[in-house]
């Protein structure tokens, strides 16, 4: 299964979301779940999305994507 979630910096429920995403895709990950995050901020350029989200270290180290 596929999870594709677009967001933004700017959307308290799409920020809000991620913790719960991370969560899924530690308890389903594997081969069984891949979370896809879409960025939609692309006017603030890849540094200041990556800068952001680190601190969602784990959504990373979970085997999670985001663009």
């Amino acid at each position: 299964m596929i999870v594709l979630a677009f967001w933004s910096i700017y959307c308290k429920p799409c920020v809000e979301e991620i913790s719960s995403l991370i969560r899924l895709q530690e308890q389903l990950g594997g081969d069984k779940l891949e979370v896809i995050g879409v960025n939609a901020d692309s006017e603030l350029g890849v540094a200041r999305i990556r800068t952001f989200i680190s601190r969602f270290e784990e959504f990373e180290r979970n085997g999670s994507t985001i663009l």
